[in-house]
C-alpha cells in the first residue's frame, strides 16, 4: 500500500512537470504528436496505478479487525493481567500481518468492561470484524474462548474454546491468529509466517512476570512503571535471554524519563534497549522503543533511522511515533503524510486525532482542523486529549473566555488528573493569570523542562531573581550538556534554552538560542507569540525576524502539503 501511494504521488509530480515543459514548447507544431502520445501513456499508467492503489486499500479495509479486551472470568484483580496480556499478544501478532488492518491497543481498551453492544462498537471503530475472548485460569489449566463476529450483520463467523494446560498458551495464541487470518483470507508472507511461529520464551514463569510488567506499564503512573520494572527483572531471573523483558524495561525507563527527566532513567533505558538488540536484533519493537528514548534525548536523526528500521521489520505506522521527529525538524508535510496513514487505519483514536490536530494547527489548516476536531468532540464530548488541542487553538485565536470555560470543565471532570493540571497550567500561563498558573504548577507531581522554566518565570515575577536562578541554572546546564556531549540536535531543546535565558533576563542568550532553534527546524511560532516568557525579547527586531522566518517555513510546508496559500485566523 505504501509503495503504491508513493508511486501515485511521483506520477502526479512527473505529469505536472511534463505538461509544463510541453506547454513551453507548445508553439512548435512538431511537438503536438509527441505531446499527445506521452500524455496518453502517462494517463494509462496513472489510471492503472490509482486503480490498484484503491483496490489495495479496499482489500485491507475488508480485512480490518478490532480485538476487544479479553474478559477475565476469574473475576479477580490477581488474574486480570493475564486477560489483558492475551489481548495485547493477539493485537501484536496480527499487527505484523500487512494484509490485515488491526486497531491499536489504545482504541480497543476503552471498551474494557463496556456495556456497549457489538453493533455500536463496530460502528465506532469502523472495522469489518470484531474478536471477543475470555480467559479462565484454574491451577495449571487454562480455558480460552474466542469468537469472531462480522460487524455488518453481528453474526458469529466462528467460535473456539481451548481447555488446555497453561503451558500451551503460545500454541493457543498462534492458532487463534491463524484462524483469524484464514477467515479474513489474508495473504501471509513467509517472513510473517516465521514471526507468528516464534515463541518469546521457553519459561512460562518468565512470561507470566512479563505480562504482569506490561499490565503495570500501561497504567501510566510513575509508581506503576517502577513496579513494572520489578516484574521484568523477575522475568529475567527465570529466562536471562528473554529479549521482550529487556525491551519492557527499556519502555518503562523511557516513560519514567519523560515524566521526571532524570538522566539516570534515560541511561537505564538505553542499556536495556542495547541488551534487547544483543539478544535478538530482529525485534521491531526494540528499534521503536530505542527510537523513542533517542527522540527524548534530542537525537532526532538516530530516532528517525530507528523508526524506519522498525517499520522495515514489520511494525505498522500506528505503532511508530515518527510525527514527533518530523514536527521537531519542521517537516510538517511528512508529519501530515505519516499521521494521515495512521488515522486512516484507526480514525477514531483520540491520541491520533490530537496529533493530527497539532499538525493542522502548525500548517494553519484551520478548515481541516475545525472539521476534524468538532466531529471528534461530538463523538467524545468529555475526551481530555481532544479538548487539550482545541484549548490551545482558542489561545492562539485569543478566545480566552471560551478556553477558560473548557479548562474549568475539564478540571471538574478530572480533579485528580495530572494532565488536566498541566493543561490548566498552560492556559493560565498563556492568559497571564500567573497566580492560578502557579497554583496548578504546584499540583504537578513531576515537571518537565518546560514546566520547570514556567515555575522559575513565575517565582522570578513573584519573589525575585534569587528564587528562580538555581532552577534555571540547572535547566541550562542540563540542556547545554546534552548538546555538547550527547549529540542533542533537537529544536525543542534549543527553544527550552531560549525560554530559560529569557526567564532569567539574559536577552542576548535568549535571542541566540531562539535563532538556533529556528535553524534546527522549530516552526511553531504561534506558541512563542502567546508565551509570556518571551515578552522580554518581543520588541527586539531579531525576535521579529525569527517569527518571519518561521512563517516562511510554514508557508513552504503548506505548499508541500497541498495547501495553496497562507490562511489567516
Amino acid at each position: 500500500m505504501k509503495s503504491q501511494e508513493n508511486i501515485s504521488a511521483n506520477l502526479f509530480h512527473s505529469l505536472k512537470e511534463k505538461v509544463r515543459n510541453y506547454f513551453i514548447r507548445f508553439k512548435h507544431y512538431s511537438h503536438w504528436k509527441i505531446f499527445l502520445s506521452t500524455i496518453t501513456i502517462i494517463l494509462i499508467i496513472l489510471f492503472w496505478t490509482i486503480t490498484n492503489y484503491y483496490h489495495d486499500r479496499e482489500r485491507v479495509s475488508k480485512r480490518s479487525i478490532a480485538i476487544l479486551p479479553f474478559i477475565n472470568l476469574n473475576h479477580d484483580n490477581e488474574n486480570g493481567y493475564f486477560a489483558d496480556g492475551m489481548t495485547d499478544e493477539i493485537i501484536s501478532k496480527l499487527s505484523k500481518i500487512s494484509d490485515i488492518m488491526t486497531i491499536a491497543r489504545n482504541s480497543v481498551f476503552q471498551y474494557k468492561d463496556t456495556q456497549k453492544n457489538i453493533s455500536t462498537i463496530s460502528e465506532e471503530l469502523g472495522v469489518a470484524v470484531l474478536f471477543k475472548g475470555s480467559s479462565l485460569i484454574d491451577k495449571d489449566k487454562i480455558i480460552i474462548s474466542g469468537e469472531l463476529i462480522e460487524s455488518r450483520t453481528g453474526s458469529s463467523l466462528w467460535k473456539k474454546t481451548f481447555n488446555n494446560k497453561i503451558d500451551d498458551i503460545f500454541d493457543i495464541q498462534q492458532v487463534l491468529v491463524e484462524m483469524i487470518a484464514k477467515t479474513l483470507n489474508a495473504n501471509l508472507s513467509n517472513k510473517e509466517k516465521t514471526i507468528l511461529n516464534l515463541k518469546p520464551t521457553q519459561s512460562l514463569k518468565a512470561y507470566n512476570y512479563y505480562l504482569n510488567g506490561r499490565s503495570e506499564y500501561f497504567k501510566n503512573t510513575f509508581k506503576a512503571l517502577e513496579k513494572s520494572i520489578v516484574y521484568f527483572k523477575q522475568a529475567l531471573n527465570f529466562d536471562p535471554s528473554f529479549a521482550l523483558a529487556y525491551n519492557g524495561m527499556a519502555d518503562s525507563y523511557s516513560k519514567m524519563f519523560l515524566i521526571n527527566h532524570d538522566q539516570l532513567n534515560a541511561e537505564l533505558s538505553l542499556q536495556a534497549s542495547t541488551r534487547t538488540l544483543l539478544i535478538d536484533n530482529n525485534i521491531p519493537e526494540a528499534y521503536s522503543s530505542r527510537a523513542l528514548i533517542m527522540n527524548s534525548l534530542g537525537r532526532i536523526t538516530e530516532s528517525i533511522e530507528l523508526f524506519n528500521k522498525a517499520r522495515k521489520l514489520g511494525l505498522p505506522s500506528e505503532f511508530l511515533n515518527l510525527e514527533v521527529n518530523y514536527l521537531d525538524t519542521g517537516n510538517l508535510s511528512e508529519a501530515l503524510k505519516h499521521q494521515m496513514r495512521i488515522n486512516n487505519n484507526d480514525p477514531k483514536n483520540s491520541r491520533h486525532l490530537m496529533k493530527l490536530g497539532w499538525i493542522y494547527q502548525s500548517l494553519e489548516a484551520y478548515d481541516d482542523f475545525n472539521l476534524m476536531i468538532n466531529k471528534a468532540i461530538d463523538r467524545k464530548p468529555n475526551d481530555i486529549l481532544l479538548h487539550s488541542v482545541l484549548i490551545h487553538q482558542f489561545c492562539f485565536e485569543g478566545r480566552w473566555d471560551e478556553a477558560r470555560v473548557m479548562v474549568e470543565r475539564l478540571l471538574k471532570l478530572y480533579p485528580r488528573s495530572n494532565y488536566a493540571n498541566e493543561l490548566a497550567t498552560d492556559f493560565f500561563l498563556f492568559s497571564r493569570d500567573f497566580n492560578r498558573a502557579l497554583l496548578y504548577l504546584q499540583k504537578l507531581q513531576y515537571m518537565n523542562f518546560n514546566q520547570k522554566t514556567a515555575l522559575s518565570f513565575l517565582l522570578y515575577r513573584k519573589w525575585g531573581k534569587s528564587w528562580a536562578t538555581p532552577l534555571l541554572e540547572e535547566i541550562i546546564d542540563s540542556k547545554l550538556e546534552n548538546i555538547n556531549q550527547g549529540g542533542d540536535v533537537s529544536s525543542l531543546t534549543r527553544l527550552n534554552l531560549s525560554l530559560a535565558y529569557s526567564a532569567i533576563g539574559d536577552k542576548e542568550s535568549a535571542i541566540e538560542w531562539l535563532e538556533n532553534s529556528v535553524t534546527k527546524g522549530w516552526i511553531h511560532y504561534k506558541l512563542i507569540e502567546i508565551d509570556p516568557r518571551f515578552d522580554i525579547i518581543r520588541q527586539d527586531p531579531r525576535y521579529q525576524a525569527e517569527i518571519e522566518k518561521m512563517k516562511s517555513m510554514v508557508f513552504k510546508e503548506r505548499m508541500e502539503s497541498g495547501y495553496n496559500a497562507m490562511k489567516k485566523l
